[in-house]
């Protein structure tokens, strides 16, 4: 069974081309800010639009048309400089995390920014690489741990700080979670936290390595485990890893699930997979 490509893996392939759009004229007595688009490093699917970051500035295209915008603090953003965005289908909410930990949350056409990670006080790195949609809340993966933003209350939830061996740093490179149990991506390798009120997550022995191998990805889709250890991608289903398919070393770019496929981007291809497992590699 050949599966459609989703229009945000689309977009990858023809944002050269949306690109050229950005060069239109300038009406007398307007302003443009130029910045440069040339290197997409991030990008997330609205009903509407694709939004996509490069290192220094970020933009939206339009699904039916391909017109782009270019966005910054003049649209009311907080900053340009992104570390992860992604947006939430089943809330019609998307959040933005900047470099320097700042954030905004965009609900409709209205922006709500945030600095509640950037005022915390931290030693070493600050920085959110991952962002991660359960119901009301928002998990940010960061390099000194897992913030959890309650998107109702607009405010901090919780946070498990120092949960790597012995209390030290851990950094959280992305994390999923599956029932009732948290997963996350480390340097190590994939941990796991089991989510109950008689758990204390911020406590270090509560959490515990699933498998070791250097990990930058994790989903959770049709009851299995995905996360790549390595640079190579591995499935776990009934607590078994197998490789997903093959045991070459590629670039492994993102592990997600989009539009109820499971998609898995590396350099040289895209594998996307149905819920009656059925995938296609492009």
């Amino acid at each position: 069974m050949k599966l459609k490509l989703i229009p945000a893996l689309a977009v990858i392939l023809l944002l050269p081309v949306w690109l050229s759009a950005q060069n239109k004229s300038v009406p007398l007595g307007s302003w443009r800010v130029h910045l440069p688009y040339q290197n997409c490093k991030l990008l997330t699917e609205t009903p509407d639009k694709i939004y996509a970051a490069s290192e220094v500035g970020f933009f939206s295209l339009k699904k039916n048309g391909g017109e782009s915008e270019q966005l910054s603090t003049i649209n009311g953003f907080t900053d340009i400089t992104i570390s992860a965005i992604k947006y939430d289908f089943a809330k019609d909410i998307m959040v933005i995390a900047y470099e320097d930990c700042r954030f905004d949350v965009i609900k409709g056409k209205d922006i709500y920014p945030n600095d509640d990670i950037f005022r915390k006080n931290i030693l070493g790195v600050k920085q959110v690489n991952h962002l991660y949609f359960q119901q009301n809340l928002v998990y940010f993966s960061t390099s000194f741990g897992i913030v959890v933003f309650d998107l109702d209350k607009m405010e901090i939830f919780d946070s498990y700080l120092n949960i790597g061996p012995s209390g030290s740093t851990e950094s959280i490179n992305s994390l999923t979670v599956s029932n009732d149990t948290i997963f996350a991506a480390t340097a190590r390798g994939v941990i796991f936290g089991k989510v109950s009120p008689s758990v204390n997550l911020s406590d270090f022995n509560n959490w515990k390595m699933y498998r070791t191998g250097s990990s930058m990805h994790v989903e959770s889709f049709n009851k299995k485990l995905f996360a790549d250890f390595n640079k190579v991608v591995y499935v776990n289903e009934n607590g078994t890893w197998q490789p997903y398919t093959d045991t070459f070393k590629k670039v492994i770019t993102n592990i997600e699930v989009n539009h109820n496929k499971l998609v898995v981007a590396e350099w040289g291809g895209i594998t996307v997979e149905d819920m009656n497992g059925n995938a296609v590699v492009t």
